[in-house]
């Protein structure tokens, strides 16, 4: 069973995530987290994307006093790796470099039948008994989601050109064969037009992270015998890489390649860096869950030691990457299109 943010049943009041770390609330820290105090007014619903309970924008009081926009991502006791898997998402995009919103936290949520009747529904016991439940919560960046702004168009036509430009943008964006390494990293195979937010630079801004690592309910099973990844978008975004090379067809392989290689080649390096600040919010979050392989001899091994050798293993492991860039380059898809 997942353990996250315990409850003891026995205890007449349940234990905060709050209490455990508050002496960790700094602002200067790459995740925040947030009290329930910071979150100020309901501003509108997401129309696209709904993952967890409920997600919408909200004026949210940072670490720092100033009021922003922010988005709010409901995952609740029933669906506690969402949570987690937005830390580590956003931890690893920020160890490359990649684009995202400046500011990300989470926040502890007060919750009642009487507020919000209809995500009180879908809450667990564990919520409703605590009155509080947490969300993910980041700023907004204003960049489109260009996967609603198509879906408002009726015309067919119109909505296949406004898809060629989106992913003519794409293909120059430098950072692309970058991200197409990080998913890669990361076991995400949810990036689609809607979590790769256009700005008006031509330049992308990334979220939403709630199903990496195979999915938003992994168990620790998932990280010792993981499954084969679905390679139904890391085609799609290859094949828009390899149209940037098309001056020389001939050395498109070649050239998407090594560009790719050199992404992946960053990785070890950035989970050096980022190893230890993700470890802390590891241990905040899943607060000593250990996996117990019921062997005789064998000892209990904490999860976020297993996340982490998951994590660190996969940012070494070069072979399966370039192996999955070749089913993609090879001769089979030699134009491309």
């Amino acid at each position: 069973m997942v353990k996250m943010f315990p409850l003891i049943n026995k205890k007449p009041q349940p234990e905060r995530l709050l209490d455990r770390v508050e002496r960790k609330m700094n602002p200067d820290d790459p995740i925040c987290y947030l009290p329930r105090s910071s979150y100020l007014t309901f501003l509108k619903g997401a129309v696209d994307g709904v993952i967890g309970l409920k997600t919408h924008m909200a004026s949210i009081e940072w670490l720092d006093g100033i009021k922003r926009n922010t988005w709010v991502k409901v995952y609740g006791a029933n669906s506690p790796r969402g949570l987690i898997n937005e830390v580590i998402g956003y931890l690893m995009l920020k160890s490359l470099d990649l684009p995202q919103p400046e500011l990300a936290g989470i926040l502890e949520l007060e919750v009642s039948e009487d507020t919000d009747p209809e995500m009180w529904q879908k809450l667990s016991e564990i919520d409703r008994y605590r009155g509080f439940t947490y969300a993910w919560v980041s700023t907004d960046n204003a960049g489109i989601n260009q996967r609603v702004e198509i879906k408002k168009e009726n015309d067919p036509k119109l909505q296949q050109y406004l898809e060629h430009l989106f992913f003519e943008t794409l293909k120059d964006w430098k950072q692309l064969d970058k991200l197409i390494a990080c998913d890669h990293w990361i076991f995400n195979e949810d990036r689609n037009m809607g979590n790769i937010l256009e700005l008006p630079n031509k330049t992308f801004s990334l979220i939403d992270h709630g199903e990496i690592l195979t999915s938003s309910n992994w168990n620790s099973w998932d990280l010792i015998q993981t499954r084969p990844i679905n390679l139904f978008w890391f085609n799609i975004y290859i094949k828009t890489l390899c149209k940037r090379f098309s001056s020389t067809p001939l050395l498109i392989p070649e050239h998407a390649m090594d560009c790719l290689k050199a992404s992946k080649a960053s990785q070890a390096k950035a989970f050096t860096e980022i190893k230890d600040k993700l470890q802390e919010y590891l241990e905040d979050l899943l607060d000593n869950e250990f996996l117990d392989s019921k062997i005789e001899g064998v000892p209990k091994k904490p999860v976020s030691e297993m996340l982490l050798e998951f994590l660190e293993s996969r940012a070494s492991n070069t072979l399966e990457f370039e192996s999955h860039c070749e089913i993609v380059l090879g001769p089979q898809n030699s134009t491309f299109s």
